[in-house]
């Protein structure tokens, strides 16, 4: 069981095989300044036992995770699972099912895709959904290259209440095909008429909002939609599911396309991974829908049969006519998603829904109390925006410190709101972990 270096010679055959010089080229796509700049402090010779505990020893020292409560948002969010989700999902037929190829045998894998089809539909308010795709900024992507090959236009605006990381995910994928992206700024933490009016034209392919947006205010979404409907402007919803068991459904107020990150039905935090993308829209985009589609037949007995259809991935077709080059479902997360939401039901996602409201207002009432106000005026669903006097990182800093994950400081992904924290608070949260958020930060909310 010990480690054997590799030898020069292995090494360089190695890069020669892949067409690279030296080792250290083939992750120059990584920041040097995140990079480890010398050896592993490893011996030779350990067992893989000894590795193992060595990093478990190693783990123990995070202040996240079990060891801290989470106020973290931004797009991953802590909900509760049901228990039974993980252990059906080891089940084998679920764990090691592939793509469903053949009808014949895969009945239950197509059925469960269909069901979670027909779950985002009536979540989101359209009438088509896809099996998935790899997150909510990957189904961003896809649904704004949707739009641009259905108008045949290039100009794509995006409102900047789109969640940073996702408008990276977005310019990575969509910058080779040269679109013009234009961003509209925020008044006050939301977008307004007038503004989203100023930059609409002809050439426009798609508008993109983001509901709630990603300093956790609602936008009047209904509003920008129909101002860009009068110009025949189609409009992509990025949404936070879970709000939409309080929140009207964006089909419902003219969205075209709905996308979004249902990491929170089910496949919980996973460090930052695999989450899982929803993508649904209006019937007229079908046939440029990416992404794997189920749906429900019949035999030729009579009998009700579950199939995959419109299979326009690259598997199957040329790879220039593919509808998009993401080439498999997330199948695990899609089933997760599913699971816990067939356990919680309809009234159950609607209760998940207020308490995460309602216990953002609670405390967000109370940090007002001790000068730690919301910045932004308007409503919100379950995430918030504070400006402590101590900064940003000084306040996550200290309230880690006290066992508290506080929040995200937005400094470090929009330079204009450095030193704000956006708090979010989901119902897994109780008043004593509510009010011991408050109890630290008036401890640590003090100036430099």
């Amino acid at each position: 069981m010990s480690y054997v270096p590799h030898t020069a010679d292995d090494r360089a055959k190695m890069l020669s095989a892949i067409g690279a010089a030296t080792v250290e080229e083939m992750f120059a796509d990584i920041p040097e300044a995140v990079r480890l700049q010398k050896e592993l402090d490893l011996p030779l010779g350990w067992s893989e036992f000894e590795v193992r505990k060595f990093f478990r020893q190693l783990s123990s020292r995070d202040k996240v995770g079990d060891n801290a409560v989470c106020f973290a948002g931004m797009g991953s969010y802590e909900h509760f699972v049901a228990a039974a989700v993980n252990p059906l999902l080891l089940r084998p037929e679920f764990y090691t099912a592939y793509t469903p190829y053949q009808p014949e045998v895969a009945q239950g894998t197509l059925q469960c895709i269909y069901e979670f089809q027909s779950m985002m539909t009536r979540l989101t308010g359209l009438p088509v959904s896809n099996a998935s795709l790899y997150d909510g900024g990957t189904a961003l992507a896809e649904a704004i290259q949707l739009l641009r090959a259905h108008t045949k236009k290039n100009r794509v605006i995006i409102l900047d209440g789109v969640n940073p990381l996702y408008r990276t995910v977005v310019d990575t994928i969509i910058s080779p095909t040269n679109p013009k992206i234009v961003h509209v700024p925020l008044t006050n933490g939301v977008t307004t008429v007038a503004s989203l009016e100023a930059v609409l034209d002809d050439d426009t392919a798609c508008i993109v909002i983001q509901q709630p947006n990603f300093v956790g205010q609602l936008e009047d979404a209904e509003t920008l939609i129909a101002v860009a409907k009068k110009k025949n402007i189609p409009a992509i919803v990025s949404t936070y599911p879970i709000s939409l068991g309080l929140l009207k459904a964006p089909g419902d107020y003219g969205a075209d396309i709905v996308v979004g990150e249902g990491q929170c039905f089910g496949p919980g935090l996973n460090g930052g991974g695999p989450y899982i993308g929803i993508f649904t829209c209006k019937k007229e985009y079908v046939r440029l829908m990416p992404g794997r589609v189920a749906g429900v037949t019949q035999d030729d007995r009579g009998q009700r049969g579950f199939v995959l259809t419109l299979q326009t991935r690259e598997q199957h077709i040329r790879r220039e006519k593919a509808t998009s080059n993401i080439c498999t479902n997330q199948g695990l997360m899609m089933l997760a998603s599913l699971f816990n939401l067939a356990f919680l039901g309809k009234e159950g996602v609607k209760k998940q829904a207020r308490l995460c409201h309602q216990k953002a207002l609670y405390l967000a009432s109370e940090l007002s109390k001790i000068g730690l106000k919301p910045t932004f005026s308007g409503a919100f669903f379950n995430e918030f925006v504070i400006q402590p006097v101590c900064g940003g990182d000084k306040f996550l800093e200290s309230m880690l410190d006290k066992g508290i994950l506080a929040g995200v400081h937005l400094g470090l992904y929009e330079p204009s709101l450095d030193g704000k924290v956006l708090v979010a608070v989901t119902e897994l949260r109780d008043k004593s972990e509510l009010d011991a958020y408050v109890s630290a930060a008036k401890t640590v909310n003090i100036a430099k």
